[in-house]
C-alpha cells in the first residue's frame, strides 16, 4: 500500500515492543526491514510536531518512542 500511495511520511503504529506484546502483531523491525536504513528516522519522543515544510520530498519512515 505504501508503494501505491507514496506518502511522504510513514509513522508505524500498533507493533510489539518489549513492554507491549499484543498477540499476532509483529516487532517493529519486521516492518522496518522493508525499507533501506537511510529511509528510516527515529524520534526520541512519543510525539512530534510537524508542519508541511517539515515533510520530506520522498517517502520516509518516522519511528516514535513508545509512550
Amino acid at each position: 500500500m505504501i508503494d501505491s500511495v507514496k506518502p511522504r511520511l510513514v509513522v508505524p503504529m500498533h507493533f510489539r515492543t518489549l513492554r507491549l506484546k499484543p498477540r499476532n502483531q509483529f516487532w517493529i523491525q519486521t516492518f522496518l526491514d522493508y525499507f533501506p536504513n537511510e529511509q528510516v528516522d527515529f524520534a526520541c519522543d512519543y510525539s512530534v510536531t510537524l508542519s508541511k515544510a517539515d515533510l520530506p520530498d520522498s517517502t520516509r519512515v518516522l519511528v516514535l518512542t513508545h509512550a
